[in-house]
């Protein structure tokens, strides 16, 4: 049974968060898994800004969940995290669920399930430009990071592991910057950032609306919790790559309404 420990360390420092001696890529199921997490885990920590569901709302410096308040500090075993690049023509509207127009999960092209595709490559559209947001600032095309974990009280037992429900977070470009940090710490360490529980804090930020910050707790997890959560993660991967589901595919088109067109 693996239990985490109070005491909390703020990445980068000198603790690891697993045993040492347990983080280099000998033969065994996690071992394997952790080598190929490092891999890659840093081509898409590359990608991401320098300095509803199942999905996590940081709104008003807060974590929620499907509408219900989680605790805050927030303890999660990072499965696996991405770069996302998303455009939306309408306004934000924090009560509406939106889809964007075009969205991106390798920052190269359009994924293929954009709704309206602005441009058949990324660099070089011109919502890629500082400038062509809405307010007349930054990007139209918003950069940023999307990571999937499991909520640390199920370390409890491999059993809990392999069943607890996988939820998501998107972090904003600021926010992004900070986790890219964050993550670098584990890929220089050369451990797999899923070995440990990382402890998620939200606060309010008058500038970018809230402020996310990871901070790494070093647990006591055997070879059997190891196994367990390396088998969540391809599964942490396919969430990740899911398309956004589209919000108006339901909604009927009025009479007259000419068709979408792509805008390039």
């Amino acid at each position: 049974m693996a239990r985490a420990k109070s005491k909390t360390v703020a990445a980068p420092a000198k603790s690891v968060a697993v045993r040492p001696g347990t983080a280099v890529a000998l033969p065994g199921s996690w071992r394997e898994r952790a080598a190929q997490s490092i891999a890659k885990g840093k081509q898409q920590s590359a990608k991401l800004p320098a300095a509803s569901g199942n999905f996590l709302s940081f709104r008003n410096g807060s974590i929620s969940l499907g509408g219900a308040k989680l605790e805050n500090p927030l303890p999660l075993v990072l499965l696996a995290y991405t770069y996302e690049r998303s455009y939306f023509s309408k306004p934000y509207q924090p009560d509406v669920a939106a889809t964007p127009d075009c969205f991106s999960f390798d920052g190269e092209a359009p994924h293929a399930e954009a709704k309206v595709p602005q441009s058949d490559r990324c660099k070089g559209c011109r919502f890629d430009d500082f400038g062509s947001a809405a307010n007349g600032k930054g990007k139209g095309c918003k950069e940023g990071a999307k990571f999937a974990a499991i909520h640390a009280d199920s370390l409890d037992s491999p059993e809990k592991i392999k069943s607890a429900q996988i939820i998501v977070g998107r972090l904003s470009v600021m926010n992004s910057k900070g986790f890219r940090n964050y993550a670098a710490f584990f890929e220089d360490k050369g451990v797999p950032i899923w070995a440990g529980v990382s402890v998620l804090t939200v606060v309010p930020d008058s500038a970018s609306q809230y402020a996310a910050s990871f901070e790494s707790t070093v647990a006591d997890l055997s070879d059997a919790d190891l196994d367990a959560i390396a088998s969540r993660v391809d599964e942490a991967d396919k969430v990740l790559l899911m398309p956004p589901p589209d919000m108006e595919e339901a909604k009927p088109a009025p009479k007259g309404a000419p068709a979408r067109r792509r805008k390039f």
